[in-house]
């Protein structure tokens, strides 16, 4: 049993604590980081900037974990575009996991301006 699943049966509210959401649409959308295609539908029901920028963080995590580096870097700019609007330093910790799965990926030259523009706001957030 993973953590996930450990904590939902124990009647924790994962899913409502990082997504702002109900457990059981958290858990879908942390699978979404092994399908893509399951955050891209979920982006369409989550119009409020913070449960917006956490799927936004999701899908390119899993972009990047399907190699495809370049989708992840145009989601993570999204998702950078929203964390400099808002002020959530859970926001700026998911674009740096972003950041992470795209570590493979340091010589994309897409990967490398996503990096240099996602500085300030991390700076901003104290990361």
């Amino acid at each position: 049993m993973s953590q996930i699943d450990a904590r939902a049966d124990s009647g924790e509210r994962d899913g409502e604590s990082v997504f702002g959401c109900s457990s059981a649409t958290g858990h879908r959308i942390i699978g979404a980081q092994l399908d893509p295609g399951v955050a891209e539908q979920a982006l369409t029901a989550r119009t409020a900037a913070r449960p917006r920028a956490f799927t936004l963080g999701v899908l390119a995590i899993g972009h990047a974990q399907t190699l495809e580096a370049e989708a992840a870097c145009a989601v993570g700019h999204q998702l950078l575009d929203l964390a400099a609007q808002i002020s959530s330093r859970r926001v700026c910790i998911r674009l740096g996991e972003v950041l992470d799965a795209l570590s493979p990926y340091e010589s994309n030259r897409a990967v490398a301006e996503l990096r240099e523009a996602a500085e300030p706001v991390l700076r901003g957030c104290g990361l």
